[in-house]
């Protein structure tokens, strides 16, 4: 916005801006932001089990996480597969897709990311959050406990530094996704959710390159991504 802007037009240009970035969230703007297949996981009818799934499931043990890593550490280094799609939405609310549209400027279709946070601009290196689909099904215990991660596509790939370095490329379906140097830790939301030990476990200095937590990724081919998707890692490292 130019700096000589007249204060009326730049609050009008603020609110259009954000009534833009919320519609697009909540599916109002384009047949190809919407997000099909939608299963709510969140609003008032099921904001109470939301409540009791956070603070009266079982969390996993430290015991529990050691004894599973080798399997956890298992995933397929080239190619492996999209298995679920979260588009987070205002108020922690979450939908599960069976398919939605990826792309540069608008990251997940559907998703909160547009809408920035704090009253700052979405952050491009968090476009999109993907986390490793055997870690999240260890910690959550249950499939529809899942999508409270927040996480956008969950894969079944090594997500390892090692193997993912920043800068690598990854077709999923028809778009790519570049990862980005932003970290992906686990913070109180995490650990209300899925315990004390399981956060402990993924922030360990000592599994910092395994990317338990997962990565982030901007976008940059547009395109539809479908559970079943293959995920595989394009030659090169970009950034």
């Amino acid at each position: 916005m130019a700096s000589g802007c007249h204060p009326l037009r730049a609050a009008i240009l603020r609110t259009s801006w954000h009534f833009m970035a919320r519609s697009l969230v909540q599916g109002r703007i384009g047949d190809r932001h919407r997000c099909p297949g939608l299963f709510l996981v969140g609003g008032r009818h099921r904001a109470r089990r939301n409540r009791q799934m956070e603070t009266q499931s079982t969390h996993i043990t430290t015991e529990a996480f050691e004894a599973a890593l080798a399997k956890l550490l298992d995933s397929p280094r080239d190619a492996g597969l999209l298995e679920m799609i979260v588009a987070r939405l205002p108020k922690e609310k979450r939908r599960t897709c069976s398919e939605v549209y990826l792309s540069p400027d608008g990251g997940l279709a559907g998703d909160r990311w547009l809408l920035g946070k704090n009253g700052r601009a979405p952050d491009p290196r968090a476009q999109v959050s993907l986390m490793n689909a055997r870690v999240l099904r260890l910690i959550a215990g249950e499939e529809d406990r899942m999508p409270l991660v927040g996480d956008n596509l969950i894969v079944d790939l090594d997500l390892s530094e090692v193997n993912i370095p920043i800068g690598q490329r990854l077709a999923v379906g028809e778009a790519i996704l570049e990862v980005t140097d932003k970290p992906h830790t686990g913070c109180s939301k995490f650990n209300a959710r899925y315990g004390k030990a399981a956060l402990q476990f993924i922030n360990a200095p000592e599994r910092k390159e395994l990317h338990l937590r997962g990565i982030y990724a901007r976008v940059v081919q547009a395109g539809v991504v479908r559970l079943g998707d293959k995920v595989h890692k394009i030659e090169g490292i970009y950034s």
